[in-house]
């Protein structure tokens, strides 16, 4: 059961590149290729993170007026994490995430967005893989939580005392939370200036709580994108507030505004490919509670953009923590995107 689900998840996204992207790509005006294709379109896949709203990396320019992008934004995380002091965090999943993302260029200057996250959580089949490869990297130095673990298990649910404030569920799939969203281009790219654009964001309580697909609140952000080329080479940086609106009191916890941050090189290889080298560092929406919980994350993300067509991008990579916050935040995350313009 677990396995067809999963992979009926993987046939959606290839029959959403084949039938429906591929397909309206070839047929519209061809237009020259973008340049640059953009950052690596990842959030932070730690689960708890997760229910909390945090806007895609993203480039500063906007969607052209009158015209629609779509990407299909698709992850794979395995997570284990686990720490027992006052609030109690148990941690032993794998995560598949895919957000569609819709935009539409309303005036030349302003695109308006829609985004719809689909998650399935399960065992995982990925964890004695991970396990044979801290073996084969870091012999005798493999993180203990991962040498005690079972294999194949399934946990998810944070705690304190006896009052549970995320409990999750094995083999379930589910709508999170959409978001509304509108970015505006302020200020072109100039010889001495990078382009700059502004953003917000608002989430909307769709998911379902009771098996932590969402946080039941409303959620509001803020941001800043930054872009600079030069030659081959072009620099991207995001910065973003997020503002929470759900609150646990019930069970002790409170909520706090957290930021988030991306520094990516992206490199122009040849005209369809670029790779990408990117460092994500967030801020933790929760305060006063335990490490997994508060610890700042930060990760390190290695990807590669692949023009298939003049209207089809293809966008995959991994993600890694290389900054010991691997007490908190997922251990590894491999992603796929597509984008569509027509």
């Amino acid at each position: 059961m677990k396995s067809q689900a999963l992979r009926g998840l993987v046939c959606v996204t290839l029959w959403f590149l084949y039938s429906h992207v591929a397909g309206a790509a070839w047929a519209v005006t061809e237009r020259p290729l973008p340049t640059p294709y953009g950052p690596l379109r990842l959030v932070n896949q730690h689960p708890v993170q997760l229910l909390f709203l945090q806007p895609f990396p993203d480039q500063t320019d906007v969607t052209p007026v009158h015209r629609l992008e779509a990407h299909l934004n698709t992850a794979l995380t395995n997570s284990l994490l686990g720490d027992t002091q006052q609030v109690t965090a148990n941690i032993d999943l794998e995560m598949v995430r895919s957000v569609l993302d819709l935009r539409y260029g309303v005036y030349p200057q302003l695109e308006v967005g829609l985004e719809l996250p689909f998650m399935y959580t399960y065992d995982g089949i990925l964890d004695t893989f991970i396990l044979d490869v801290e073996r084969l990297l870091t012999p005798g130095r493999e993180r203990p939580i991962r040498k005690r673990q079972n294999a194949g298990s399934f946990a998810y649910q944070v705690a304190r005392g006896n009052r549970r404030f995320v409990q999750g569920q094995d083999d379930a799939f589910s709508l999170g939370d959409m978001v509304l969203k509108a970015k505006v281009a302020v200020l072109q790219e100039q010889r001495s200036l990078p382009a700059v654009s502004l953003r917000a964001a608002l989430k909307v309580p769709s998911g379902d709580t009771d098996r932590a697909f969402g946080s039941g609140g409303v959620d509001g952000s803020l941001g800043v994108l930054l872009q600079k080329t030069f030659w081959r080479v072009t620099v991207h940086v995001n910065g973003d507030v997020t503002f929470p609106s759900q609150s646990f009191d019930d069970a002790g916890v409170s909520l706090q505004p957290f930021f988030l941050g991306v520094l990516a090189m992206e490199v122009r290889l040849a005209p369809p490919v670029s790779l990408v080298m990117q460092l994500r560092g967030d801020t933790r929406p929760f305060h006063h509670t335990i490490p997994l919980l508060d610890k700042r994350l930060i990760e390190t993300l290695l990807g590669v953009n692949w023009a298939l067509s003049r209207q089809l991008v293809v966008q995959a990579g991994v993600a890694e923590d290389q900054f010991r916050s691997d007490c908190c935040s997922a251990d590894v995350s491999f992603f796929l995107n597509l984008t569509g313009r027509w």
